[in-house]
């Protein structure tokens, strides 16, 4: 188990991003305060959960600064899923 981080690939494949044609104005950036996260393994596991959302244009978690960061589009998802999303991996989005 300690050495989890270092293959946590093989459970968390490269998710393609959805980079279709979008308008600038549609493209929001959001950044959630997570608690809970402790590795790169805690990382890939939001990702990979907001990345399975619509509209989704990137993640970037980091459990050192204990936030994630999303880019995505309005039309498509939500503040709200994204939030869900995140808290189904068993961190919490907090204020």
């Amino acid at each position: 188990m300690l050495s989890f981080p270092s293959y946590v690939h093989v459970f968390y494949p490269e998710t393609a991003t959805n980079n279709t044609s979008i308008e600038a104005n549609q493209i929001e950036t959001l950044t959630f305060k997570v608690s809970g996260m402790t590795c790169a393994g805690c990382e890939e596991h939001i990702t990979h959960a907001v990345n399975e959302l619509k509209g989704i244009q990137s993640v970037n978690a980091d459990y050192d600064k204990e936030q994630t960061t999303v880019q995505f589009d309005k039309t498509q998802s939500t503040k709200t899923e994204i939030e869900a999303a995140i808290n189904s991996t068993g961190y919490k989005v907090i204020d």
